[in-house]
């Protein structure tokens, strides 16, 4: 059973426990839930959300196949989890210089990405994008820090 909401709005609903994040241009169509139902066989039971970090450590987020299918279900609002902007920062067990405690960015997950792991039977992992949770007025949604934007442009 939900636990009760506090705003007296009904404990199912989204909105209750939080800002739902709407996508300013463009939203996940009927190929993405195509996409994703082609992704999610019944075999696969978890999707590992991952990142590597500055450390060249890979770090992750475990999600029931069913919530996965679920951020994607809703075509209004942007797909992907919070995550803290502190994890960019994280060297072992100290925090490098410049990152502090507040904020989230959004990890949008990559489905371009995906791959089933052989070695964790029932397990699938995918990568992302981090990316602002408001749009910033001259980057947009971009996080300037993200492993992979980086990448992209050096590849470029």
């Amino acid at each position: 059973m939900p636990p009760p909401s506090r705003s007296g709005e009904d404990s199912t609903n989204p909105r209750a426990y939080g800002v739902l994040y709407a996508a300013s241009a463009g939203t996940p169509s009927a190929a993405f839930a195509r996409e994703i139902s082609e992704l999610l066989t019944p075999d696969i039971e978890f999707v590992r959300v991952q990142w590597v970090d500055y450390i060249n450590t890979i770090r992750f987020r475990v999600l029931p196949a069913g919530y996965f299918r679920k951020l994607f279900s809703n075509p209004s609002s942007r797909p992907g989890i919070a995550i803290g902007k502190i994890v960019l920062g994280l060297v072992g067990l100290q925090t490098a210089p410049g990152f502090g405690a507040v904020g989230e960015y959004l990890y949008v997950p990559d489905l371009s990405s995906w791959r089933v792991c052989t070695y964790a039977p029932g397990h699938a992992s995918v990568m992302g994008w981090f990316q602002e949770k408001t749009p910033h007025p001259e980057r947009g949604l971009t996080v300037d820090i993200c492993p992979r934007t980086i990448l992209q442009r050096i590849v470029r």
